[in-house]
Parts: structure tokens; sequence; C-alpha cells
């Protein structure tokens, strides 16, 4: 996107990961043989790297990218770091003494020395300015492609309810579907809960939970337009997670007319504040009388408020809004020489 603004972009990522990159991407992709710096430094070389023209952008915490970043800043170049809610409070608990240690004494002083630190949403945003000077930290939050105009139109039956993330411990989906099953919504064929998403140690402890009940699937991974056609046949799209950054599937559902039911953990305030999302807190006794309630609503009510969610994402949260929010923050940013 950020092409159509004559912005040159490209993304390098471990040759090993295949999850380092959406499977959409557009720009020129380079996997890298190597994460050392020496390797690095044939990049810059073999890429022709600018400093007066280019900007570079780690994304994640604790790995060679901040390594990368702090050298490149050594060198001349502006470095925008982008945390994607590795520093929020619930993952920094997590391995808490490790992290710790190594903020501290290793990726904190690395961090100090970038020229903007990008927060993905406004909680996010205060959280990294109790870690870092608050002149650095800016929000520029994660976008999509919107449609013109809504054209959705959910199919009466089932109701359907759809959990895309990463089959993680922190996405919360062993509450999920525990959830379900103690729920009236469980085995009623008038309604049907879809999991997508990679597995990440998950998949393992609810398989077991599924076979209990005939309205519970496990639909793998999905990409492009098998993404988009689950996305629209939602109803309801739910993420109880324990932290987020700012996740981009709740707002990649929300366009597609899907109601949010998420945590205040995702850090979508905004869709609290405007009446769109439903609070669920990674705890079955929770999540289980929240499914009842929002089942009992009138389709009429459900499309509605889909379309309302559209407008939504719409309105704030297109990647034309997004990609010129972050034009404007680079040119700033190699202007200020």
């Amino acid at each position: 996107m950020l092409g159509a603004f004559g912005i040159d972009s490209e993304v390098w990522f471990p040759a090993n990961s295949v999850t380092s990159i959406p499977g959409q991407i557009t720009i020129p992709a380079y996997p890298l043989e190597s994460l050392t710096i020496s390797y690095l430094k044939s990049l810059i070389h073999s890429r022709q790297l600018d400093t007066a023209n280019d900007i570079i952008v780690t994304h994640g915490c604790w790995q060679f990218a901040t390594h990368w970043g702090a050298f490149l800043k050594k060198l001349g170049y502006k470095w925008i770091y982008v945390p994607h809610g590795m520093l929020e409070p619930w993952p920094l608990q997590h391995k808490k003494w490790k992290k710790k240690l190594y903020l501290k004494f290793f990726e904190r002083r690395m961090i100090l020395k970038a020229d903007l630190i990008r927060a993905v949403s406004s909680s996010e945003a205060q959280n990294l300015k109790k870690l870092f000077p608050a002149k650095n930290v800016i929000l520029v939050p994660n976008g999509v492609e919107c449609e013109s105009e809504f054209k959705v139109i959910k199919e009466n039956t089932p109701m359907i309810f759809v959990f895309m993330a990463r089959l993680h411990q922190k996405k919360g989906i062993v509450h999920l579907v525990n959830a379900w099953l103690r729920s009236s919504l469980n085995n009623d064929s008038g309604y049907q809960l879809l999991i997508a998403g990679p597995d990440e140690g998950e998949l393992p402890l609810i398989e077991p939970l599924i076979k209990k009940t005939n309205n519970i699937r496990y639909v793998g991974v999905v990409k492009g337009s098998s993404r988009d056609e689950l996305l629209a046949s939602a109803h309801f799209y739910v993420l109880p997670s324990y932290s987020e950054g700012f996740p981009t599937s709740v707002i990649e559902a929300m366009e597609k007319g899907a109601i949010p039911l998420i945590s205040r953990e995702c850090n979508f305030n905004e869709a609290f504040d405007a009446g769109l999302a439903i609070d669920v807190k990674p705890d079955p006794a929770v999540i289980a009388p929240v499914l009842e309630k929002v089942a009992t609503t009138a389709r009429e009510e459900i499309a509605l408020k889909g379309a309302a969610c559209y407008q939504f994402i719409k309105a704030g949260y297109s990647l034309e809004q997004i990609a010129a929010l972050q034009k404007f923050v680079y040119l700033e940013l190699l202007q200020d020489v």
C-alpha cells in the first residue's frame, strides 16, 4: 500500500520461517540466509541501502531484528522499533525473570537508540510510555483492505462463531472450547464454532474436547479467499485473549461484518467505546454466558451491528488511512536530520 504513495518497501525475514510474512504479501520479499551482522553488511551493499532515504523498521522483540536495528542505527539509518505487544504486561510475566534481565541489560538499551517506537494500539502506547521516553512513542494502528461498500449477507442458519488466530496459550482457545461445551449452544445444530489458525501447542488440548461435540470444527490454516469467505460467514468473531498488541484478525472480521467478542486485553478500546465489541475474558465461566446471551440476538440486529462494524473499520482502519499516516511519519523522520 505504501507503494501507492511513492514509497518503495521490501520485507526481510528468516528463510526458515514460513509464518514471518503474510500469505498475501505483494511487496518484494527477501528470505534471509543468515542472521549474522556480517550477512547484514552484505545486504546493505547488495540492496544499496542509503542512510539519507532508507528507514529500517523492525518487528518483534528478543531476537536478531533488534540487534540489526541497533547496528543499522549506528551506521546512520533511521530506525523504527515495533514490539507488536510483546512488551505488554501479560507476555512480560511469561518467563518473567529471563525477560526482565534481558530487557534491562540488553533489549532496552538497544531500543533507546531507536528514533521511534511504534505502538499499534492506544493501550500499548500508554504502556510503552511507562518504559520509554514518551516523545519516542507513536501510535500507528494496523489496517485492513476495505471494500468500497458493505456487501456481506450472512446466511440465516446456522449462527456461526469464528476463532481465527494462532492456537497459542495466550489466545484463550482452550477456554473458549470448554465454554462452548458447557453452554447451551453445545450440540445445537443452530450454532457452529469454527476454529482456524496454525497450531502453537494448543491443538492436542482441544482435539479431545472437539470430539465431544458435533458443532465445533477445526478448519486449519486459512489464507486468501478462503480466509475472506470464513470471516464473511461469521456472525461473531471470538478472541478471549490474555494479551495482544492489536490483533489484525479482529479488524479483518469486523470489516466483514462479524461482531467481535473479545477481551479487553485485545487492546481495542475504541471498539468497546463505540459499543461494537462485547467483553469476554479468558475464563470458561465468563465466556459461556456471553455466548448464550449473544446467541439470542435477532438476526436483523446482527445484520445492523455487522454493518456498523464495517463502517467503523472503514472510517478509521482502512489501509489507505494507515498508509497515509505511515507516509507522514516516514517523511517527518527523514527530514529530522
